[in-house]
């Protein structure tokens, strides 16, 4: 009987062990001055706005990070690049995530960033909320 017991005790133990931990972020609402845009971003990250080719730049620990690059009119916008994109690229160590956003009025690039072996858990932790948060006029 101690035996089965001990054996319940330990897959349980090994079951709780093995449950992902869940991340709490707090987010913050970012938006843009000229209105063309808003997204969330984890509330302890930096935000810094403007820089060389950048409007915003979203900073977060370990060298994780997220930036929008442009954010043109829409016509112009499907110019300079496609309207729908979402591309993922390795260059040594590390991953980075393009994606372009458009609205009525205005198409964005989205850029975001990680170290290649922290870049899935950024990802899903950061990344996938920040994209789906995002608001273009």
């Amino acid at each position: 009987m101690k035996r089965i017991f001990a054996l319940a005790l330990v897959t349980a133990l090994l079951l709780i062990a093995m449950i992902p931990q869940v991340q709490a972020v707090e987010w913050e609402t970012y938006k843009d001055p000229k209105g063309r845009f808003e997204m969330k971003y984890p509330a302890d990250w930096k935000c810094t706005e403007g820089g060389f080719m950048v409007i915003v730049t979203f900073e977060g620990p370990n060298g994780i990070s997220a930036s929008v690059r442009a954010i043109h009119d829409k016509s112009e916008f499907t110019k300079v690049g496609k309207e729908h994109v979402d591309s993922t690229t390795t260059v040594g160590g590390h991953t980075t995530r393009t994606v372009h956003i458009c609205g009525e009025k205005y198409g964005g690039i989205f850029v975001f960033s990680a170290p290649k072996k922290d870049f899935d858990s950024a990802n899903k932790t950061y990344f996938d909320p920040m994209i789906k948060s995002v608001k273009v006029k």
